[in-house]
């Protein structure tokens, strides 16, 4: 089997004095080692790392993003001199090499190196990772050397990362009303009703054909300037959401498109773990104010290339032709399925969401922050997006979102109000407006608002998996209507990863 290559943000770790401890107090380093890997395990899942393999008290990780990779190796090392782990970090961007059961290559081997040189308690960087962060205000980087690394040909400049102010944590996580005491109990038996409803009918009716059903895999940054890498997700999502307008399509949630971001499996493969028919891939190349955006789509159990484009762009005075390209991607796609579109979704999908090229792109940035890393860096991106274009619905709805899960409901709903008066189908606050009624968060619990801006939802966005999964239970809590609310249950088991059928969120 030839080798497998990708470029990736590597963390490697190693416990200092640890052999020597070992010689010592076998007991003692034995304890210290269990308490490092749990810490690792605990921070690399919540930043989506992935944990390529353990050496002796050295672990070696990758992340897609050089802030996750940062913001972990910062929570970790934090950690460690709380539980008085002394740990070197390296991190360097580079390309790894899949050979067999090991990985290599100069990604590996530099992150390695630059590890042995960090100093205890630090999270020590290459040039190449510090570009990709030098302009995030959360991050204070201080150059420290320039060295020559064992095995590398170039001399490696190396940089001290620490944070400014409190740590990121991942906000999307922490903040959410729902994992507050005082709201477990709603979230509880609201998720065990979506779980025992998604098995039974499961048990009870068998499943229906998955017809015109399609995965967005995440798109392949090829542009010269990683810091793009925001407009590249930027793309895959607003694919996405453009094709989750169409009602007589199904489209894979995000959760279940990203467990497949930068993998090796082939198209048959994911076809059978997601039961779908269509795979779309892409790349995107970002220069400035010149994009192209290469997709193809795949008829994933032949692993036949049915379609394919590629759309060279120029928005430096305006973006027209970027939402027009999106349209016209999701037109050739629905063309290429055999599926229907309505007049009224065809007319959906052509909005322009602003025209301001610099607001989109802060846009972006607090999109992908929201996902990744959490709502503080989010909130300041989206402020700068409606700083330079105040009319810009898509930015509203986002900026109360993130106000909503902190509590601030007056400041929230005024942005909500603000975006729908001026696009009144942003599906969005439709979405998060009636998830608070759904659970009852902070007392705003109202079964009838819930389902009346869920519906609302639902007709805009018909591939929503949360707008599914409340909806379903609504018509069977709120409406008692059980064979309905089931029917959505069966929709949202077949839109989203089985094992994520029944989580929030999913």
């Amino acid at each position: 089997m030839s080798a497998k290559r990708r470029l990736a943000a590597i963390m490697f770790t190693d416990i200092v004095g640890y052999t020597a401890l070992m010689g010592k107090d076998e007991g003692k380093a034995i304890k210290i080692l269990e308490e490092n890997r749990q810490i690792h395990k605990k921070y690399i899942k919540l930043f989506h790392g992935w944990w390529i393999k353990e050496m002796g008290d050295g672990i070696l990780v990758s992340f897609d993003s050089i802030s996750n990779a940062i913001s972990c190796a910062l929570f970790i090392q934090k950690a460690c001199i709380e539980k008085d782990i002394q740990l070197k970090v390296g991190i360097h961007e580079g390309e790894i090499v899949f050979g067999g059961k090991d990985v290599l290559g100069d990604g590996v081997n530099i992150a390695s190196r630059i590890q042995e040189i960090s100093e205890p308690g630090s999270v020590t960087i290459s040039a190449r990772a510090y570009e990709n962060i030098k302009n995030r205000p959360e991050y204070r980087a201080v150059f420290l050397t320039e060295r020559k690394l064992k095995n590398v040909e170039a001399p490696v400049r190396i940089y001290s990362v620490t944070s400014e102010g409190e740590l990121l944590i991942p906000e999307v996580i922490e903040t959410l009303p729902f994992l507050k005491k005082k709201y477990v109990h709603y979230t509880i038996a609201g998720v065990v009703i979506i779980i025992v409803s998604i098995f039974l009918w499961q048990f009870l009716f068998p499943k229906t054909s998955t017809e015109n059903s399609i995965i967005i895999l995440p798109f392949s940054n090829e542009s010269v300037d990683k810091e793009n890498e925001h407009w590249v997700n930027g793309v895959t999502e607003d694919i996405r959401n453009t094709l989750s307008m169409i009602s007589d399509i199904r489209v894979a949630s995000r959760v279940s498109s990203e467990k497949f971001r930068n993998t090796f499996m082939t198209a048959r493969e994911i076809a059978d773990e997601l039961d779908v028919d269509y795979i779309l891939e892409g790349t995107v190349a970002k220069h400035g104010d010149q994009i192209r955006i290469h997709v193809q789509l795949i008829e994933a159990y032949e692993d036949r290339h049915i379609w394919a484009d590629t759309y060279n762009l120029d928005i430096s005075e305006e973006m027209k032709d970027y939402f027009e390209a999106q349209a016209g991607i999701a037109e050739e796609v629905v063309f290429a399925m055999k599926a229907n579109i309505s007049p009224e979704e065809n007319k959906r999908i052509k909005k322009i969401g602003t025209n301001n090229k610099k607001a989109y792109d802060a846009f972006l940035q607090g999109r992908d922050t929201v996902w990744r890393e959490g709502s503080l860096y989010a909130l300041k991106c989206y402020d700068r997006a409606l700083e330079l274009d105040p009319d810009f619905s898509s930015a509203l709805a986002a900026k109360g979102e993130v106000l909503i899960w902190k509590g601030k409901f007056d400041s929230a709903y005024y942005y909500f109000d603000k975006a729908l008066e001026l696009d009144p189908e942003t599906s969005l606050v439709y979405l998060i407006r009636g998830s608070f009624y759904f659970f009852g968060w902070y007392g705003q619990g109202n079964d009838s608002l819930a389902f009346e801006d869920l519906k609302k939802c639902r007709e805009l966005e018909p591939n929503s998996a949360e707008g599914m999964l409340y909806l379903g239970n609504l018509y069977i809590r709120y409406k008692n209507d059980v064979e309905k609310g089931f029917q959505y249950l069966d929709q949202i088991y077949r839109i989203s990863e089985k094992e994520n059928a029944g989580k929030v969120g999913a």
